[in-house]
């Protein structure tokens, strides 16, 4: 996954946020994505190691394509309506063109190179940085995925958090998928809270594999199975595989974490591969999304997937220039997800607030 770092609030801003309608609680066969504070927490980069719920389509307060249409929100109608975190959008051009609300310089404590390995995307780089052990392809600034080096399931990032959300909206999560492993830090997130869980991960990199088991802590366990290959061929047979298949319903959740450069690779932008992957989600699934801020295709990337959903939440980063874009054709009520959010947070697994983190990404408001 790739973390961004914010850029001054002088920079291009191209990213927009769609908030959960009502219920804004809440790598893969391609290189890991960033961080604005580094690579992984990067809207235009995700880690690789990972419409406002309406009751229809997010409808425009002017006019907007007739598959998917962002009304304004001052006012959350569960008629379905695009949230921003901080401030509404109130058209769907608003939400390519919102910008980051805070910026953050990057982080200047000492970097203890560890490793560095080639790869596919450059030079993968393997540091240690006040706590933490980072992969970074190029330049240690430039971080794909941070964890801590004790093990704990603090992996730094603000991103991980708005798309482990995710995981609180379908009711029962049997299986997932996620396109992108980077350092492992969603699959070890998943794992942990969800032990019984399928998880496929696809990841295009063998180094990047080698490097996350070695160096990340990531660890395969029982419920997992990796898949070397890139995200669009392995959705494009499982697609045809599931029609062949009656027993596979589909999967729960698909997270979307990969990143060439600056920006996910194009042919993981075209309308095929999203099709391909609406096939793989089942009737209530969920696809979330990593997105970068600055990325050259951010606009065409939201618009593509609101055009084949009917319902978006779009969580915008406060310390990040991460954007977390998660779509589906049915959400439940907002209320179910907090009661979800609260159940996580009684179990004291993860090392974070999930109510908190949907409240502060733009969550339900009591």
């Amino acid at each position: 996954m790739q973390h961004k770092y914010l850029k001054s609030q002088g920079s291009k801003p191209t990213s927009i946020f769609l908030a959960f309608l009502l219920i804004p609680l809440f790598t893969c066969g391609c290189s890991p994505a960033t961080n604005v504070q580094g690579r992984s927490e990067k809207p235009r980069k995700v880690e690789s190691t990972s419409k406002v719920e309406s009751t229809s389509k997010v409808e425009s307060t002017s006019k907007v394509e007739s598959t998917s249409k962002v009304e304004s929100t001052s006012k959350v109608e569960s008629t379905s309506k695009v949230e921003s975190t901080s401030q509404v959008a109130t058209n769907k051009q608003d939400l390519t063109k919102q910008v980051p609300e805070k910026a953050r310089t990057k982080n200047s404590e000492r970097i203890v190179e560890v490793v560095r390995r080639r790869s596919m995307f450059g030079e993968a780089i393997v540091f240690e940085q006040g706590g933490y052990r980072c992969l970074a392809f190029n330049d240690p600034q430039e971080m794909q995925s941070c964890a801590k080096k004790n093990g704990n399931l603090d992996f730094r990032f603000e991103y991980i958090e708005m798309m482990f959300v995710a995981s609180l909206i379908p009711r029962n999560l049997k299986r997932v998928l996620v396109l992108g492993l980077g350092g492992g830090s969603l699959p070890r997130l998943i794992s942990a809270f969800y032990p019984k869980t399928v998880i496929h991960i696809v990841e295009i990199d063998p180094t990047i594999v080698k490097l996350a088991k070695k160096y990340m802590g990531y660890k395969p366990q029982k419920t997992t199975r990796l898949f070397i290959q890139d995200a669009a061929k392995f959705a494009k047979n499982k697609a045809k595989l599931k029609k062949r298949t009656p027993s596979f319903s589909g999967y729960d959740l698909i997270y979307v974490d990969c990143y060439d450069d600056d920006d996910i690779p194009k042919h993981l932008l075209t309308q095929k591969f999203i099709k391909n992957l609406a096939q793989l989600v089942n009737r209530k699934g969920i696809i979330s999304i990593n997105l970068a801020y600055d990325a050259p295709h951010y606009s065409t990337t939201v618009t593509r997937y609101t055009d084949i959903f009917k319902k978006a939440w779009l969580m915008r980063g406060i310390r990040s220039g991460n954007h977390i874009l998660t779509v589906s054709n049915a959400f439940p009520p907002s209320k179910d997800i907090l009661k979800r959010a609260a159940a996580v947070d009684k179990k004291n697994k993860i090392p974070f607030s999930a109510k908190t983190t949907l409240k502060k990404f733009g969550g339900p408001k009591n």
